[in-house]
This record gives structure tokens, C-alpha cells and sequence, in this order.
């Protein structure tokens, strides 16, 4: 069986009728009106992504929220990422796993609908 990749999968089940509803870590989360089940479709991490911090790292001065640039793969799940300034000079580079990491994305989510209290 010939893999395909996770952007390409989300595209199939976007066509099917699925709706992206939210975005966790790496993973993306489709749902359908009439399924009472979720799709969760994993988006590999790859060199020049940009991601966020999920953690605090004090001794590193780095905090939960900061976004960087992965800029070396070792192995699979294991990255140097790139911290850095507006002005794109780096203040922090550390190797990091993807447990750590989320993927940013520039593009919008479907309107999510309100959560029953």
C-alpha cells in the first residue's frame, strides 16, 4: 500500500464532507454531521516548520507559547529548533521532541461550534 501524506489525507476527507474542528499538537481533528466519531489525522513535522512551545523551559529561558523554526531533523520525533527575535536574530536553539512541540499553521479553522456547558 502506497503512503500518502497528512495534508494530502486532510484534503481527501475535507472532499468526503469531514470538517476540521480543531487543531492539537500535530494532529487534526475532523468531524461529520451524521458520524458520532472523530477522524484525528497526525501532520508529520518537518525542516522549516514553525512551531510552538507546549512546555515551560526555564533553565533555557524558554516558556510555553514561543514559536520557532525546526532547522534540523536528528531522528524521527527529535528537532533543533530556532528561537528567534523580530528582527530574526536567534536567541535560542535546542534539540526537542514533538511531545514538546505544536505546528503552527497560517490558515483559518472552521467556525467551531460552542461547546454545551
Amino acid at each position: 500500500m502506497k503512503s500518502i501524506s497528512g495534508k494530502k489525507l486532510c484534503k481527501i476527507v475535507e472532499q468526503k464532507g469531514w470538517t476540521l474542528k480543531k487543531i492539537t499538537g500535530s494532529h487534526h481533528i475532523y468531524q461529520k454531521s451524521g458520524v458520532n466519531k472523530i477522524l484525528s489525522i497526525l501532520m508529520k513535522m518537518k525542516l522549516l516548520d514553525v512551531v510552538a512551545l507546549l512546555e515551560d523551559l526555564p533553565k533555557y529561558g524558554l516558556y510555553r507559547g514561543q514559536v520557532g523554526t525546526i532547522v534540523e531533523e536528528y531522528e524521527p520525533g527529535v528537532f533543533e529548533v530556532e528561537f528567534s527575535d523580530t528582527t530574526g536574530r536567534a536567541y535560542a536553539i535546542e534539540t526537542l521532541t514533538e511531545s514538546q512541540l505544536m505546528l503552527l499553521h497560517h490558515q483559518s479553522l472552521t467556525e467551531k461550534t460552542p461547546t454545551p456547558a
